[in-house]
């Protein structure tokens, strides 16, 4: 991976979504960018991942995440839990932050964007939802980057 690469990191147990996920990044991606799509599995794998970006040096090569997709049907608290702890650290609260959920519980979307969420995500039955939801973050989160 060069530095000009970018990379969105994806915390999701199911593989249906990281498999959706990942297709609908190819279908999106600029072609003289290249999108990466990094999956962990849990929010202790998610935490492990960004200190190694903020403080390891052999990883300062590589950038942070451009954002950062939280399935919250990893397991019941702990996906907000991870939400919480992105928000509480300066390096990575300008990430942008998009929450996926079965779930249309109001409750549940005001609880996520009072978190910190620039974006609630309901995971319909339809993958062409999903493959908009990408082809409309993508472009839009590399508007910074002078591409």
């Amino acid at each position: 991976m060069s530095t000009d690469d970018k990379t969105i990191l994806l915390a999701s147990d199911n593989i249906s979504t990281q498999i959706l996920i990942q297709d609908a990044i190819k279908h999106a991606s600029l072609d003289h960018v290249y999108i990466n799509v990094f999956v962990v599995q849990n929010r202790h794998e998610a935490i492990h991942y960004l200190k190694n970006k903020v403080s390891d040096d052999q990883h300062k090569d590589y950038a942070l995440p451009i954002v950062i997709l939280i399935d919250v049907n990893i397991t019941i608290l702990s996906d907000l839990e991870l939400l919480t702890w992105i928000k509480q650290h300066s390096e990575l609260k300008h990430i942008p932050v998009v929450v996926m959920s079965n779930s249309e519980d109001k409750n549940q979307v005001m609880q996520v964007m009072n978190l910190g969420a620039n974006s609630y995500f309901h995971k319909s039955s339809s993958i062409s939802n999903l493959i908009y939801l990408v082809k409309a973050l993508v472009p839009w989160l590399l508007r910074d980057y002078d591409i």
